[in-house]
């Protein structure tokens, strides 16, 4: 019976399910001040620390700094100031909360959707991705 248990709890789906939820809640929990740091809503004073290991090494923003503002952003319906903040923010929400359904439907019907299951579209999809990342990097840094 543990091992039922334990196989369903470590089931990447559920957890790739959980995460999709969590962050949309934790993003609208969230608020920015006025110097646009994350704040824990009942601690309007300390901000939380900067995680971004490139930045704090390098002093330059990484391709997914703003990420974390944006979603606030987007979460709390300022559209325009999460589109400034990163502007590929938008499509990363978007698979994030596609993967609620397609999750749900896994863990309920045991099953995948063959044309989400192929491999063929995963390596240009992602090389698209990334080559987009990268250019908004750079576009960020330059101008």
């Amino acid at each position: 019976m543990w091992k039922k248990i334990q196989k369903f709890i470590l089931n990447p789906d559920l957890i790739i399910l959980l995460i999709a939820i969590w962050l949309p809640i934790l993003a609208r929990i969230l608020v920015l001040n006025e110097n646009q740091q994350v704040l824990l809503p009942f601690s309007q004073q300390t901000p939380l620390p900067n995680v971004c290991h490139f930045k704090n090494i390098f002093g330059i923003d990484c391709p997914s700094c703003g990420l974390t503002r944006s979603f606030i952003f987007w979460m709390h319906g300022d559209y325009l100031a999460a589109w400034k903040f990163h502007r590929l923010s938008i499509f990363i929400l978007i698979l994030l909360l596609l993967q609620i359904p397609y999750r749900l439907y896994i863990l309920i019907f045991k099953k995948r959707i063959v044309f989400f299951s192929e491999r063929r579209w995963l390596l240009p999809a992602s090389t698209i991705f990334i080559l987009l990342f990268i250019g908004n990097w750079f576009y960020n840094l330059f101008f």
